[in-house]
């Protein structure tokens, strides 16, 4: 099953192609914009405490299932929401918005989750962000730039069908390589060799 956790940033919400059967849980904020823009959501989890009064009083109104949280704590609403369906059988994680937004720290966090559990990736208009721990192939799509890198102190992988191809590639960590790749055939091939990877797919280049 596929689990939404929408943040809400830099994301189409009203238009969004939501898979069939998922479960849509908003994230403090992110739970009141998926209202705004006419998401049924199966649960809201937060303390809501970026949401003003009648925001609030939105989302209890309009959400079956709330998880209250204390606003001192040491784990964000979304690393929660995460912990609390990730023992589930058979899930993966979309976290819908959760990439730009004026809180950085709260992007790292999201981007740790998805260096911890390959299960997990971020999206929003405008990127893609997952981990990868086995061959990969792609083809040609909206997402023109791919860049990598090591989530371990080191990687080894091999690209064909890029504009940058190359066997047993060595990257490692703080050396700035694996930046902006495109596909140029209609299918490209990552085979790796050695350690995971943090891929990043963006659509333009603006």
């Amino acid at each position: 099953m596929k689990i939404y956790l929408i943040v809400g940033n830099n994301v189409n919400l009203g238009s969004f192609s939501f898979e069939r059967g998922s479960l849509k849980i908003g994230v403090d904020h992110g739970a009141f914009l998926a209202l705004s823009n006419g998401v049924d959501l199966d649960y809201a989890v937060g303390d809501f405490d970026s949401c003003d009064s009648s925001e609030r009083d939105l989302i209890f109104q309009k959400v079956k299932h709330v998880i209250l949280l204390n606003p001192i704590k040491d784990e964000t609403d979304t690393n929660y929401a995460y912990q609390e369906f990730k023992d589930q059988k058979d899930v993966s994680f979309v976290i819908l918005g959760g990439i730009t937004g004026k809180r950085i720290e709260h992007f790292y966090a999201n981007l740790e989750l998805v260096m911890k559990d390959e299960r997990v990736c971020l999206l929003d208009n405008d990127t893609l962000i997952s981990q990868i721990s086995h061959d990969v192939s792609w083809k040609k799509d909206e997402y023109h730039y791919l860049s990598f890198f090591p989530i371990e102190e080191e990687a080894i992988l091999s690209l064909r069908g890029f504009a940058y191809e190359g066997e047993k590639i060595l990257l490692k960590k703080g050396k700035g390589l694996g930046i902006s790749n495109e596909i140029v055939k209609e299918e490209a091939h990552l085979i790796l060799n050695k350690g995971k990877l943090l891929c990043f797919r963006s659509k333009n280049d603006n």
